[in-house]
C-alpha cells in the first residue's frame, strides 16, 4: 500500500538520482553480518536479485513466464487545510487504489519488471479541489535488465508518477489543486571491477502540468550522471559524482538552464549496526536572462551542495535515521530555491502484528530572486501505526502536522491531517 508521507521533502536534485541510486546499491551489502561485497553486475547478483524479488513478493498468481502481485487499499484523510493558507477550509477525502507488481524472467539472469501504483481521491465538500481525481505513486516503473560479461549490468527504465499534493513544494501556498505529471526515462550501465564500480546514465526528464494555473512549468530535461566508487575496506567506500543537465521550459514564465556538479562521496560501516553517508560537492547552473522570463530573476546558481545521513539500528526492533544538508532545486517563481532540511526518521516493532513509524522536519528555504524572493522556514511531525490482522489484511493510522512561516504575505499556514486506509494483499 502506499501511504502519502509528510514533506520531509523529495529528492530535489533530479540530477543526483541515479547515481546516488548506484551508490546505495553499492552499499546495500553492509549488514551486520555481511562482509563479502558480491558482484553488483555479475550472475550471483542477478540470480540473487531474481530470487529475492520472487520471494519477497511473494507473488500470488503466475500466467504463463509472467508472475503478478496485487492488493488494493482503501480510507479516508481528514485534512483541515486543504489550500495551504492561513484561512482554512477543511474537507474529508476518500480515496481507494491498486498497487501492481510483475516479473518477467525473459532468461535466467535478465528479468523484465512492472511496478504500478493506481489511486482515486476526491474531496466530499470540495471535490472540484483535485483534477481528474487520479493519482500514479512515485515507485512506479518499468524496468529491463541486461548482464554482459559477469561485469556490466545495463537497466532500461521508465519512471512516471502523477502527484496531485503540492506538500513537497515549499514555496506553494494559497493553491488547492497542482496536478502535474512527471516521466523519467532513460539508461544506467554499472560496470564492476571487483574493488571498483563505474556507473554512467543518461535521462530524459519531462514535468507536464495538469493544472493550467502552473502550465509555465512544463518543461524538458536532459540528465546526465556517472560516478567511481572505491571500497576501501569491506565496510568503508570512497567515491567521486558528477552530473550534467540541460533544462528546457515550453513557455515563457521561467528560464532555460545548464548545469553541473561536481562532488565526493564517503559511506562507512562505524560498526555493524551504525552506517554513515557523506556527500559534497560544487555545482553551476547558469541561467537565460532574455526575454520576460522568471519574474525578473537574473541570478545563476554556484554554490556547494553538502548532506550527510546517519542509520543507527538500535536493535532487532528499533532503526533509526537522521539526515541533514544544503541542496538546490528548480524554482517555482525563481530560477532556484536553496533548502537546508534536518530530517529524522525512527521505525519501531512494537508488537508482533504492529509497527510504529515516526518523523520530524525542519526546512528553511531561500528563492534566488524573482518579484518576491520569499524567504520561509517550515516544519513538522508525523506518526504511523500499521497493524497486520493476517498475512493478507493490514490498516494504516497516521497524523501528520505542519506548520510554515514566510516574509511573503499571506504565505504562512498550518496543516494538520488524519489518514485510515485499509489494505488487502491478494
Amino acid at each position: 500500500m502506499e501511504i502519502p508521507q509528510w514533506p520531509i521533502s523529495g529528492s530535489l536534485r533530479r540530477g543526483l538520482a541515479l547515481t546516488a541510486l548506484s551508490l546505495a546499491a553499492l552499499a546495500a551489502p553492509l549488514g551486520a553480518q555481511e562482509l563479502q561485497r558480491y558482484s553488483l553486475a555479475g550472475s550471483t547478483a542477478a540470480e540473487a536479485g531474481r530470487t529475492a524479488s520472487q520471494e519477497e513478493n511473494n507473488y500470488n498468481l503466475k500466467v504463463g513466464p509472467v508472475r503478478f502481485l496485487a492488493s488494493v487499499y482503501a480510507g479516508f484523510e481528514f485534512n483541515d487545510n486543504i489550500g495551504y493558507s492561513e484561512n482554512k477550509t477543511s474537507d474529508v477525502a476518500v480515496r481507494f487504489g491498486i498497487n501492481l507488481k510483475a516479473l518477467w524472467n525473459l532468461t535466467r539472469l535478465n528479468t523484465l519488471a512492472l511496478d504500478i501504483g493506481l489511486g482515486f481521491q476526491r474531496y466530499i465538500d470540495h471535490p472540484e479541489v483535485i483534477k481528474g481525481n487520479i493519482f500514479i505513486t512515485p515507485n512506479s516503473q518499468v524496468s529491463f535488465d541486461v548482464y554482459v560479461a559477469d561485469i556490466f549490468r545495463i537497466n532500461f527504465h521508465d519512471r512516471f508518477e502523477i502527484r496531485q499534493d503540492p506538500l513537497d513544494a515549499p514555496t506553494l501556498s494559497n493553491i488547492f489543486t497542482f496536478g502535474r505529471f512527471l516521466n523519467t526515462a532513460g539508461v544506467t550501465v554499472v560496470g564492476d571491477f571487483n574493488t571498483l564500480v563505474a556507473t554512467v546514465g543518461y535521462d530524459h526528464f519531462n514535468y507536464i502540468s495538469l493544472t493550467r494555473r502552473f502550465n509555465y512549468l512544463d518543461r524538458a530535461d536532459e540528465q546526465f550522471n556517472a560516478s567511481l566508487v572505491y571500497q576501501v575496506a569491506p565496510r568503508f567506500f570512497l567515491g567521486v559524482e558528477a552530473t550534467g543537465s540541460v533544462s528546457s521550459y515550453r513557455r515563457t514564465g521561467l528560464n532555460d538552464s545548464v548545469g553541473a556538479s561536481f562532488g565526493g562521496y564517503v559511506d562507512i560501516a562505524l560498526t555493524p549496526y551504525l552506517r554513515a553517508v557523506a556527500r559534497a560537492g560544487y555545482e553551476y547552473r547558469g541561467f537565460e536572462t532574455g526575454g520576460v522570463r522568471a519574474f525578473g530573476d537574473t541570478e545563476d546558481l554556484s554554490s556547494f551542495y553538502a548532506s550527510l545521513q546517519v542509520t543507527h539500528r538500535v536493535n532487532a526492533y528499533i532503526t533509526q535515521t537522521l539526515s541533514l544538508g544544503r541542496t538546490n532545486e528548480l524554482g517555482y517563481f525563481a530560477n532556484y530555491n536553496r533548502l537546508y532540511y534536518v530530517r529524522y526518521g525512527a521505525d519501531w516493532r512494537v508488537a508482533n502484528r504492529a509497527t510504529l513509524h515516526g518523523e520530524a522536519f525542519y526546512e528553511d528555504v531561500r528563492a534566488s530572486g524573482g518579484l518576491v524572493r520569499e524567504e520561509l522556514q517550515r516544519y513538522g511531525f508525523g506518526a504511523a501505526l500499521t497493524y497486520d490482522f493476517t498475512l493478507k489484511l493490514s490498516a494504516t493510522a497516521r497524523y501528520g502536522y505542519v506548520h510554515k512561516d514566510s516574509n511573503f504575505f499571506f504565505n504562512d499556514y498550518t496543516q494538520n491531517r488524519v489518514n485510515i486506509d485499509m489494505n488487502y494483499r491478494f
